[in-house]
């Protein structure tokens, strides 16, 4: 049985965007477990696999949100692998919400976050009584075209730009570390609704194409 853990923030959690544009007081809505790319991904691996998803909303990779305080990932990932160890994979797909303009971290900076991340990983996990996990790095889709326009979408004010860095910044953090990565702003893209979060299809498009990658990592 491999062990795998998918770590991210709210594209992983699996909020609807329809959600952004609930009536006041309404419930926020996320997809079923089956809907989300983990879930998709789990289906199509088949047996042999264990899936942790540790989807959190708002989560950073190593910068601290003032309006959302407690949410980085730099205080999260050594209790989680921590708790499932021994783990085979660690999936990570941060930095949406890294693109907030108040936090003014540039994609270079973004990636150098994701950097610690995977150096926690490799060389932290689990206090070292257990081989390290391999990593599959994956850099967020961009945010869509409308952001700056769409309703309660002002934290990511000139935002877009820097979205569309991160794939090669991520790419070269992933060499960098020896790890595996997948771009996910080649195969998907962000709501048209709230131009951030992704849709249920997507998730399909996004699950589907990792699959085959992790069936190769894990490959005896």
């Amino acid at each position: 049985m491999k062990t795998i853990v998918a770590f991210g923030d709210a594209l992983t959690w699996g909020y609807d965007p329809k959600t952004s544009h609930r009536p006041r007081g309404a419930k926020m809505e996320r997809f079923s477990d089956e809907e989300r790319w983990p879930g998709v991904m789990l289906a199509e691996l088949g047996e042999g696999y264990k899936l942790i998803v540790e989807g959190l909303k708002g989560r950073t990779t190593v910068w601290d949100d003032p309006l959302a305080p407690g949410l980085s990932a730099a205080g999260h990932l050594i209790p989680v692998l921590d708790s499932h160890a021994p783990l085979d994979l660690l999936i990570i797909m941060l930095g949406t919400n890294d693109l907030k303009h108040y936090l003014g971290v540039s994609a270079r900076d973004i990636a150098r976050g994701v950097g610690v991340l995977i150096h926690q990983a490799l060389f932290n996990a689990a206090d070292d009584f257990v081989d390290e996990p391999k990593v599959l790095l994956i850099s967020p889709p961009h945010l869509g075209e409308g952001v700056n326009d769409a309703q309660r979408r002002a934290d990511f004010r000139g935002g877009l730009a820097k979205s569309k860095k991160l794939g090669a910044q991520y790419r070269i953090i992933a060499e960098r570390y020896g790890v595996a990565f997948f771009d996910s702003a080649s195969v998907i893209k962000a709501s048209e609704i709230d131009q951030w979060h992704i849709d249920v299809d997507q998730h399909e498009i996004l699950g589907k194409a990792i699959a085959p990658v992790v069936r190769e990592m894990l490959a005896d």
